[in-house]
């Protein structure tokens, strides 16, 4: 689990959190010919100061396969949320379960500083993707301003799963006829 928080307006952040789930650890039955698999998440975020449940969301995320041999199964497959919450500080909890299997489950719990943004220049949190193409598909889960953004939140990079960190922020407050330079190391 992972996530961004970007600029939303002057009282509230939308925060996208990133999933990453493991085929390889799911149980599965047959089902339409193939292998058919479920992981349940429970995404619950509470607000520090008032005690209130902002966001309270159970999803299941359906996982298909033709066999389970080490090359038909995806090394990860990635989802994502996103909310419009208020200026805060949060506690973020998920809990995510085969849904075959119960008892094989895993959870965290993360802290979120929903904090204004600043009326000067300024970024978004920056998501470190997998991938980043161009794309003109606007319903797509991972359509970001022209782009396809596929987040990587395990944060594991490597020649034989990520071999290149792409990076994804947004940039705020830009005056114009102002020339800036970004760099990054």
């Amino acid at each position: 689990v992972d996530y961004g928080r970007f600029y939303l307006d002057d009282s509230t952040v939308y925060l996208e959190i990133y999933y990453s789930l493991y085929p390889h650890q799911v149980t599965y039955e047959r089902k339409d010919g193939g292998l058919r698999g479920d992981v349940h998440l429970t995404t619950r975020l509470r607000n520090k100061k008032t005690n209130e449940l902002t966001v309270d969301r159970e999803s299941l995320v359906p996982i298909s396969v033709a066999d389970t041999s080490g090359q038909a199964l995806p090394q990860t497959i990635v989802t994502q949320s996103g909310y419009a919450i208020r200026f805060g500080e949060y506690e973020m909890s998920v809990v995510a379960y085969d849904s075959l299997r119960k008892d094989r489950r895993d959870s965290i719990t993360i802290q979120v500083d929903a904090h204004a943004f600043v009326k000067e220049l300024t970024t978004s949190d920056v998501v470190l993707c997998s991938n980043i193409t161009s794309s003109q598909n606007r319903s797509d889960l991972f359509y970001k301003n022209t782009f396809d953004v596929v987040p990587n939140p395990t944060l594991v990079f490597g020649v034989t799963t990520h071999p290149v960190v792409f990076h994804y922020l947004e940039i705020y407050n830009i005056l114009p006829e102002t020339s800036y330079t970004i760099r990054t190391d």
